[in-house]
């Protein structure tokens, strides 16, 4: 299909079709997501930041594993970093900058004047899990880059990275669910008496099955589309990843901001991006670098220009500290702040 569109004298057009109706596909099932997550949580008695975390962490991940996948047996393994890098960029930049803008108009229109409070158990934990993560896995790629990146040695973005990072994923999945479960516990009675009965629980699974699956085909018709697009145009892999691929794989983590944002839900939406973050890092990745090396690839190069490379992963770390800053302060992101991390992400595209 790719080659086809990027072989086709119509080929930017079929490309916008793709973007459009992806994108269409993105808000759907992110909506979908929202109310069958938030469904689930009150059936079951689970805590909305652990949905938040988990569930629809990995359900708005799902794009960029698709297409890390596909990219990786393809021998694009170069994409798939800039993939990962560039997410969790626009995730922190772009992403949490909209949804503060859109939640802080609702708390304002419902006579607020005070962002939500962040809860420090939150910021301890899950913050924490959000910046070792990052931190972690730019000093491994500088590491690589300075030391490694070559098929004789094994300091390489291969396999056996990828079961490493798999094992603190494992590591962060049980802290999420198991050390949450007791304070879920203690809120028993108080969540069954708040809105019992809006979503059953067949309903609720329901929702979040068939908005996996519109964002799973909303996220790869969207890649598909900007990537053909981007190589007709002539723009490298590297940018290609870590801009178009990164901000159409992000689409599901704005929409399903958004609609949180609309409904108050200010931890669903704290619990999707951080979750997101990490799912990309400890998740994402270990399952490409294995994917990688099944279908006999070896390893994953990150490009043959490291200058490019350390300016996506410095400002991947830079836009993570400043995330932490403000989680810091114990409250909802500012208007201002939210401003300045569009503004941010929008200097880091026109520089890039």
């Amino acid at each position: 299909l790719m080659t086809f569109i990027q072989n086709s004298p119509a080929g930017i057009w079929y490309c916008i079709v793709l973007m459009a109706l992806g994108i269409w596909m993105l808000a759907e099932g992110g909506g979908f997501l929202v109310t069958g997550g938030l469904g689930l949580a009150k059936q079951l008695n689970i805590k909305t930041v652990v949905v938040g975390l988990t569930i629809i962490a990995f359900s708005t991940s799902a794009p960029e594993l698709a297409f890390n996948v596909f990219a990786a047996s393809g021998g694009h393994g170069e994409i798939t970093i800039g993939n990962i890098f560039g997410s969790n960029i626009a995730n922190l930049a772009l992403v949490l900058g909209i949804g503060a803008l859109v939640h802080n108009d609702v708390r304002k229109k419902k006579g607020e004047l005070s962002g939500t409070p962040i809860k420090t158990e939150f910021i301890k934990r899950e913050g924490k899990w959000l910046l070792f993560s990052t931190l972690g896995i730019s000093v491994i790629t500088a590491i690589i880059l300075f030391w490694g990146n070559e098929p004789d040695t094994f300091l390489n973005f291969n396999a056996s990275l990828g079961i490493l990072l798999f094992l603190f994923f494992l590591l962060f999945f049980w802290h999420v669910v198991i050390l949450h479960r007791k304070k879920t516990r203690t809120n028993t009675q108080e969540t069954e008496t708040d809105n019992q009965g809006d979503c059953s629980l067949s309903k609720a699974i329901f929702l979040l099955l068939g908005g996996f699956a519109l964002l799973v085909l909303g996220g790869k018709s969207a890649e598909i589309g900007a990537v053909a697009g981007a190589r007709i145009l002539g723009i490298s892999e590297m940018f290609i990843g870590v801009t178009i691929v990164a901000i159409a794989t992000s689409l599901p983590e704005v929409v399903t901001t958004i609609i949180a944002a609309k409904r108050d839900e200010a931890e669903l939406i704290w619990g999707n991006i951080v979750g997101s973050n990490i799912f990309n890092v400890l998740f994402v990745l270990p399952i490409t670098l294995v994917v990688a090396h099944f279908v006999g690839i070896g390893y994953i190069a990150i490009g043959t220009d490291e200058n490019e490379s350390l300016i996506y992963m410095g400002f991947m770390m830079f836009i993570t500290v400043t995330t932490w800053a403000m989680m810091k302060r114990k409250s909802d992101i500012t208007n201002f702040e939210g401003r300045l991390l569009i503004g941010l992400y929008a200097a880091f595209l026109i520089g890039v």
